[in-house]
């Protein structure tokens, strides 16, 4: 059997039902790299997940058969020039750039075909990611009734092998996290189907997922806990606004706003601690004002970092720590950064570890955020690709168009803006295949 088949494309209208999905071995191989980036099979020289396996496999095929669009190749040079410039000023080293910038490549390349493989239809794409969502999300509430029942061990991933899944304590007793790794992953990357199913449920029901599986995915996405979930919301219901008319409905959305924000802080202890510790470290600028307070010796030292572990939830030391990195190299290296894998680097030379001592010293070659990394790592030249990547390409809602290209483009959205402010893995589960997907949807909209 010819494993690169031709798809024909089926889109919808707002007067018809969609078709239904037919599903072949490459279909789900390729889409489980979404939803399962919690089983690594080694870690050095990097983390091989164990979906890369088909993407290694399938690579060669979609490559002979489909083009690689010449966009990609200028991105490739342009990264790989100020790479190597980077690393000869010794602002990087060539592991560490070649690492990450072969990882986009393959990851580039790869979903660029694959969207070629399903013949650019945006919309069957994104149904096939809904249609995963609902089975993660089904997961996840049964994730927290086991847990209840006291048979968590029953369904807990690390048991049957997933090294990168642990439970997070929380919530209703846990936080759920389904197949991801941390409440967080998953709350980003269901963050385009919550968005689908709110509007499907209070707005209009647009035929991609039945009643039932909205409340399942809503439900789910409440009960990761996650601040990021709670942040999603809030992005979801600003770009509802901007569709409907921001000028036309702020004064009615200002107050629920305000409102849900009320409720999420005095009943949520996790969005709590990390809206105080975000205010205390980036508005009051705690940490810098310790930075600056002498100490005399070891014992004073001790005491302050205890201090500010006390004083401040982990989370937000950790992302303001990246932070403070970011702007540093920023400042050093304006115009392109350092180049791809250098915050590493970067984060030996401006870190305010001896502030929060060793038990904080995540996700230091990340950035804790992908906005934060392009930062440091791209500079200008990331930052203004990344604002109009996200200005140009993005669809508001009219009503002589298809109706699912604007969902589609805001549900899209709230992923891209949620992995920039904290997922800072370039390409964790597959996230340029729906960066992808957020530039399609408008090409495909002048095309029509």
């Amino acid at each position: 059997m010819n494993l690169i088949q031709t798809h024909t494309l089926n889109h919808t209208t707002n007067d018809t039902s969609p078709a239904k999905l037919k599903w072949t071995w490459f279909d789900i191989t390729i889409y489980l790299h979404f939803f399962i980036p919690s089983y690594i099979l080694f870690k050095q020289p990097f983390e091989f997940y164990i979906t890369y396996i088909f993407i290694i496999a399938y690579l060669p095929f979609l490559v002979a058969k489909y083009p690689i669009p010449r966009g990609i190749w200028w991105i490739l040079l342009i990264l790989l020039i100020t790479g190597l410039i980077n690393v000869w000023l010794d602002n990087n080293i060539y592991k560490n750039f070649f690492k990450i910038y072969l990882n986009i490549a393959i990851n580039l390349i790869f979903y660029s075909t694959v969207v070629a493989y399903y013949n650019y239809d945006v919309e069957e794409m994104f149904r096939r990611y809904l249609k995963g969502a609902v089975i993660v999300c089904i997961y996840a509430i049964v994730e927290l009734v086991a847990y209840k029942l006291g048979m968590f061990n029953l369904i807990s991933l690390h048991h049957l092998g997933f090294n990168k899944w642990g439970p997070a304590p929380g919530g209703l007793g846990i936080r759920v996290n389904s197949t991801y790794p941390e409440p967080t992953h998953f709350a980003q990357f269901m963050s385009p189907a919550a968005f689908v199913a709110i509007y499907s449920l209070f707005f209009k029901d647009i035929g991609w997922l039945k009643k039932w599986e909205c409340i399942v995915i809503v439900f789910a996405f409440f009960l990761s806990y996650s601040s990021l979930a709670f942040t999603g919301i809030f992005i979801m219901l600003l770009l509802l606004l901007l569709n409907y008319g921001l000028i036309r409905y702020i004064f009615f959305a200002l107050p629920v706003f305000i409102f849900l924000f009320y409720i999420l802080y005095n009943n949520i202890q996790e969005f709590r601690d990390r809206m105080d510790g975000i205010k205390t470290v980036f508005i009051d600028e705690y940490l810098l004002e310790e930075k600056d307070k002498d100490v005399s010796n070891q014992q004073a030292f001790l005491a302050r970092q205890w201090r500010v572990l006390n004083k401040v939830h982990g989370s937000p030391l950790v992302l303001y720590n990246n932070y403070y990195v970011a702007m540093q190299n920023f400042k050093s290296n304006p115009l392109f950064g350092t180049s791809l894998g250098s915050h590493e680097i970067a984060f030996q030379k401006y870190n305010l570890n001896y502030l929060i001592s060793k038990w904080y010293l995540f996700n230091t070659p990340d950035a804790n955020s992908m906005g934060l990394r392009i930062v440091s790592e791209l500079g200008l030249m990331g930052i203004i690709f990344t604002f109009f990547f996200i200005r140009n390409y993005f669809v508001f809602r009219e009503e002589k168009d298809y109706e699912y290209r604007w969902i589609i483009s805001s549900s899209l959205l709230v992923l891209i803006i949620l992995q920039l402010l904290r997922q800072g893995n370039y390409t964790f589960s597959g996230f340029f295949f729906f960066a992808y997907l957020y530039y399609l949807n408008k090409q495909m909209q002048k095309t029509n």
